[in-house]
């Protein structure tokens, strides 16, 4: 009995390798999936995105810049959401400047994503929003504002 349960652990452990292993491996395939957020599926651009994202690389920056400028709604708000854990700067001016009075989604994204961003670049731009009639909005900004400012 003992020698069954010895044979089923050394069959579920993980590789010999560091807890590292599948991370190291997510960087080395970053081009991989710098590529595959160009692809002409969506499904396989939004999948892309969203691990770029989670990834937090500045490699893929450019990338997913390309990607939040797309016409496509939900590829649009997987990159808004990817800038924001990629924390590069540089994404804010272009974040703000997608912000419009008919996509509640896609402005809180934006407001959340400068947030994770935390620069203190949008503290005016987000203060005129905390004067918006929407109360997601008002609430992602005052969140945001919080994380600015803290």
């Amino acid at each position: 009995l003992y020698s069954f349960f010895f044979f089923f652990f050394l069959m579920i452990r993980r590789p010999p390798r560091s807890t590292l292993f599948p991370y190291t491996t997510l960087f080395r395939s970053l081009p991989l999936l710098i590529k595959a957020s160009q692809a002409d599926f969506d499904a396989i651009r939004i999948a892309a995105i969203e691990t770029i994202g989670n990834l937090g690389s500045e490699k893929g920056f450019d990338a997913v810049i390309c990607s939040f400028n797309d016409s496509n709604r939900e590829i649009s708000l997987k990159a808004a959401s990817a800038l924001g854990k990629i924390k590069n700067r540089q994404a804010i001016q272009t974040l703000l400047s997608k912000i419009s009075a008919d996509d509640e989604l896609m402005n809180v994204t934006i407001i959340r994503s400068i947030g994770e961003i935390g620069s203190n670049e949008a503290e005016e731009e987000i203060l005129k929003l905390l004067k918006d009639s929407n109360p997601k909005i008002r609430a992602a900004s005052a969140e945001t504002l919080g994380k600015i400012l803290l």
